[in-house]
């Protein structure tokens, strides 16, 4: 029967010629998440990976290889958050972004749209920050053109760290994801 090993001690008698002392026998068998590039990229900015709390935050899940940041949905002025944590009406903003350009980065995929009556502006969650919109706490931004009164600066967000569950709603991605039949399949297996 083996006993624990303590990873403190030299362990190099246990595993024969080899010196444990100066490398790590686990950095060769368990995968490294820094060996590895995070692809996933979100449908509305368009930026790689999880961010900072403070910033975009991280990926969530909204289908088949398609991800978007919690603070790029949640500012989304389609999107709406339950009691319960879940993201409504991520497909309207996703639809609406496809059409709309920032005016910092002129990509597609603004969806943070200023709350200024008769204004057009939308931008991405980051370039509305790097624009310096004003967030306010209620989830609404107006862009540097309009001033704000009295009591929305008293409300403006500074902190964008998400401290709750958040998620988006499993149905709307059932709904969304197109099943196959396998009666609407044909495969051909050979050469003609």
């Amino acid at each position: 029967v083996a006993s624990p090993v303590n990873p403190a001690e030299d362990v190099s008698s246990i595993n024969g010629d080899r010196d444990c002392t100066t490398s790590d026998p686990f950095k060769e068998v368990f995968w490294n998440p820094a060996d590895f590039f995070d692809n996933r990229m979100c449908s509305l900015c368009g930026e790689v990976g999880d961010f900072p709390p403070d910033s975009c935050g991280r990926l969530l899940w909204i289908g088949l290889n398609e991800w978007i940041h919690c603070n790029c949905a949640l500012w989304s002025s389609e999107v709406f958050e339950l009691e319960n944590g879940a993201l409504q009406q991520i497909g309207n903003a996703l639809h609406r972004g496809k059409s709309l350009r920032c005016p910092v980065c002129l990509k597609k995929g603004a969806t943070v749209s200023c709350c200024k009556s008769g204004c057009k502006q939308s931008y991405h969650f980051l370039c509305a920050r790097e624009d310096n919109c004003s967030l306010l706490q209620a989830q609404k931004m107006f862009c540097p053109r309009h001033e704000l009164s009295e009591r929305q600066k008293d409300e403006i967000q500074h902190d964008m760290k998400i401290g709750r569950k958040v998620f988006v709603d499993i149905e709307w991605i059932q709904k969304r994801e197109q099943k196959a039949c396998v009666d609407d399949i044909t495969i051909f297996v050979g050469s003609l």
